[in-house]
């Protein structure tokens, strides 16, 4: 919740999961203030469980019950909430253009525009989803966990969705 913070007070992008799709969670630039505080808070459906993501100004965040939110850091006014899919989902959003993607437990890697909140695709991976999104300029890889014993990646090209 530090980098969110940071990236609300700067004005900075947060586009996916510790930042960047190496995971790396480094902001060499920049420095925290401290002491930290509270920002302000927004009421959800669900708790969270996941990181958000933050671009242009707007903070994306999915709750525990599958809906997804996009919340103006300025004034955290609630922009839009899409409909729940099921529970306890615990996928990081990311940012991939004018979209937002992340993973459900139910087994979809759903994509939402971002301006709207509207589902523009899902794709059925019959298998749960519990890592975030990472996307690159080429491609967003979402995890997924079979009930067997290996795990595989679901590899999208972003012209795809």
């Amino acid at each position: 919740m530090m980098i969110l913070a940071l990236c609300l007070a700067l004005g900075d992008d947060w586009l996916q999961l510790k930042g960047d799709a190496r995971r790396s969670g480094d902001v060499p630039s920049r420095a925290l203030a401290l002491p930290l505080g509270l920002a302000g808070a927004v009421p959800l459906g669900d708790g969270i469980y996941a990181s958000p993501a933050v671009a242009d100004g707007v903070v994306y965040v999915v709750d525990g019950s599958g809906s997804a939110h996009a919340i103006e850091a300025a004034t955290l006014r609630t922009l839009w909430k899409s409909p729940p899919r099921g529970v306890n989902h615990v996928s990081s959003p990311a940012v991939a253009g004018k979209h937002l993607h992340f993973g459900t437990t139910d087994g979809f890697h759903v994509v939402l525009d971002r301006a709207t909140g509207a589902l523009v695709r899902e794709l059925d991976v019959r298998e749960p989803i519990f890592s975030a999104p990472a996307g690159g300029s080429v491609t967003l890889v979402a995890g997924c966990v079979p009930s067997g014993r290996q795990s595989r990646a679901c590899v999208r090209t972003k012209t795809s969705l």
